[in-house]
């Protein structure tokens, strides 16, 4: 009986209205609002200071991941926590039956699925720079990456694909305000096959991921004693990749404690569906965090842009880069060089 509304909203569109009370409405839509401006923008910049500029100190390889990262970022911060918020304002859904199918197949579980995949391939890629010698490592090139994230892309579409085969559909959820796809309610055809896409693309990526942030952390930390200083500050690369990944790790959990959970039998509380659904957008605001504190030329890239947009008349950068700013221009021109090798 709890699914009823919910189907009988996906047949004939009846009960769009929110299940929440003013208080934790506004609440939702401001941290929501926080989610479009630090998640949408902060990647927005990420990706086009590493793109444009170089400002991002890594080897071309791992910044074509990290590119992925906040492409996929971009793209959940649009088609879902922007609907979202404009559920939260408006108090129900209004946008179409389409929109709905499109929100709770695709950008709710592509964008998701190709970001858990992305991670896992950069702590298996990174552990795999570890223990290989240079030489071995230089024969690694960028095109290799981009066949390896168009595979992840690819893989990421095949349970949409499987399920809107097999007729499930999407259905306006009040206790969470956004769309879903049908194949997470129980008794449906796809409900057996959804857990064992979870199990391959949610609950094996975790697993090797922390396993393989361990390995990179062990490593580290033998080294450090062996030579008897820390090797932290100086692996500015391996730093921001374990932060990115423990960052990944603490969001999704309770995406995993609810596949649990479910597979358990346990009725999932509401409080914990809306909780597991917000827990999933750290991860998509602490990358540009993580980036502005581990890396010494973007956080100095971003300044010098604040600085020349907020201060700076249009005719005056020219001047104030002759003047004394020689060390952003200089970072400037590192980052044009580091992008083009």
């Amino acid at each position: 009986n709890e699914y009823k509304s919910y189907l009988r909203m996906a047949i004939n569109g009846t009960d769009m209205i929110l299940h929440l009370d003013t208080n934790t409405q506004t609440l939702l839509g401001l941290y929501n609002i926080f989610i479009i401006i630090i998640g949408g923008v902060g990647n927005a910049i990420v990706l086009y200071c590493s793109m444009r500029h170089g400002a991002i100190e890594m080897d071309r390889t791992t910044l074509c991941f990290i590119e992925n990262l906040a492409l996929a970022d971009i793209v959940i911060t649009a088609f879902y926590y922007f609907p979202m918020l404009i559920n939260l304002i408006i108090g129900k859904w209004v946008f179409s039956q389409w929109f709905c199918w499109f929100v709770g197949f695709i950008s709710g579980h592509i964008p998701f699925l190709a970001e858990i995949m992305v991670i896992m391939a950069i702590s298996c890629y990174r552990v795999w720079m570890v223990k290989r010698p240079p030489g071995l490592r230089k024969k690694v090139q960028v095109y290799h990456i981009r066949i390896i994230l168009l595979l992840i892309w690819i893989l990421a579409c095949l349970p949409v694909v499987y399920w809107a085969a097999r007729g499930a559909f999407s259905f306006y959820d009040p206790n969470v305000h956004i769309c879903n796809s049908s194949n997470h309610l129980p008794k449906q055809p796809t409900f057996l096959s959804t857990k064992i896409f979870s199990a391959i693309y949610v609950a094996v990526p975790m697993v090797i991921v922390f396993l393989a942030n361990l390995r990179i952390l062990h490593v580290i930390i033998m080294h450090s004693l062996k030579i008897g200083r820390s090797l932290m500050p100086h692996i500015k690369t391996v730093t921001t990749i374990n932060f990115i990944c423990w960052a990944f790790i603490a969001s999704y959990i309770p995406i995993f404690v609810r596949m649990v959970l479910n597979s358990l039998g346990y009725k999932i509380p509401k409080w914990f569906l809306l909780f597991q659904v917000y827990c999933k957008s750290i991860h998509v605001m602490i990358n540009p965090f993580i980036y502005v504190a581990t890396n010494t030329r973007f956080r100095r890239y971003v300044r010098f842009r604040v600085y020349r947009y907020t201060y700076m008349q249009p005719g005056d950068t020219n001047n104030a880069i002759s003047n004394g700013d020689n060390n952003n221009r200089k970072l400037v021109e590192n980052g044009k060089k580091h992008t083009n090798s």
